[in-house]
């Protein structure tokens, strides 16, 4: 597991909650990546994260068993048996990092194949186990698990009235390589997700096309840039830089003033509350606009790292120099 999945799978677990449209203070405000919250029990996030710490085992049953079990038993025997089907990939991927062999060993062709029929065989309104299956079916590195995923993105308001199912959809596609995913309805869906009003949803379809090719990223986090929020626009502006792109330069520096934060806390008294919160996020900003390496940056970055008024962000500065310093 790469350290990006590590700190996106650790961040956070919801069990339940309501919808957080734009209008309402989320619990995750202030956060410049948004934490991935995802439903206990049924989760392959939340098993990665207890597997690698060696929390939870698989049991004795093999994965065709429990894929049997998924399809077939009731409504706890699927549940335990997804669960179950989980876990084993997950330990086989703990196996793998660690240079040891599977303890679950599979034919890959097979076992997609079989969790493709699996998911054709679920009912939609499954929307859980179908998450999990498409999930595991996009870890095997097949993009037909993309494509049920994405397809679960499409979901309407009515049938996802709080925004959980894609909310955890989208949490398991960030974690997924979709560095060359073809099916371009993804970027279409994330670019409607990204102006939706639950706002952990839209954090998470802000933060989803960094992991899409750069030419379908492009557009989307160039949009993203007008979001009304703090975050949102910072999220965009850094995905845009990680790509070398310096269109979101402007919103980096005026994300570097304190006033910014001021103003947004004055509009709503419960945003922007912690000065560690906003150190964070101009620390962010900073480092981002010095991946760029502009010239004209080159005086803000200097009176910075001489005159900033948050010596966590002076220290940046001088990081940022020594750093262009040293490709000159």
């Amino acid at each position: 597991m790469t350290n990006e999945t590590k700190q996106v799978a650790g961040a956070a677990i919801r069990t339940g909650g309501g919808e957080t449209p734009a209008e309402r203070v989320s619990p995750y405000r202030n956060m410049w990546v948004p934490l991935v919250v995802v439903p206990a029990l049924i989760v392959v996030v939340m098993v990665l994260v207890a597997v690698l710490f060696g929390a939870i085992s698989g049991g004795t049953t093999s994965l065709a068993e429990n894929l049997t079990a998924v399809e077939t038993g009731g409504a706890n025997e699927r549940t335990q048996a997804l669960f179950a089907l989980a876990q084993k990939f997950a330990e086989n991927l703990r196996a793998r990092e660690a240079g040891e062999p599977e303890p679950w060993p599979l034919d890959s062709e097979e076992m997609a194949l079989k969790l493709g029929l699996a998911w054709e065989r679920t009912a939609e309104a499954d929307h859980e186990i179908r998450i999990v299956l498409a999930s595991l079916l996009t870890q095997l590195g097949d993009d037909q698990g993309v494509g049920y995923l994405v397809t679960m993105l499409e979901l309407s308001e009515a049938e996802d009235p709080q925004a959980e199912i894609r909310f955890n959809v989208l949490a398991n596609l960030i974690l997924a390589d979709l560095s060359t995913v073809a099916d371009e309805r993804l970027a279409h869906v994330l670019g409607r997700l990204g102006k939706c009003e639950h706002y952990d949803l839209r954090s998470l379809a802000i933060v989803a096309p960094r992991k899409l090719p750069p030419e379908q990223a492009r557009p989307l986090l160039i949009e993203a840039l007008g979001d009304s929020f703090i975050e949102m626009r910072l999220n965009a502006a850094v995905g845009l830089a990680d790509l070398g792109d310096p269109a979101g330069a402007e919103v980096l520096r005026d994300l570097l003033e304190p006033e910014i934060y001021s103003a947004e806390r004055r509009s709503n008294v419960e945003l922007w509350t912690q000065a560690e919160a906003v150190s964070t996020a101009r620390q962010v900003a900073l480092r981002a606009l010095g991946s760029l390496a502009l010239a004209e940056d080159r005086p803000l970055v200097a009176g910075l790292s001489e005159r900033a008024d948050d010596p966590n962000l002076r220290a940046v500065a001088l990081e940022v120099r020594a750093a262009w310093a040293g490709g000159d």
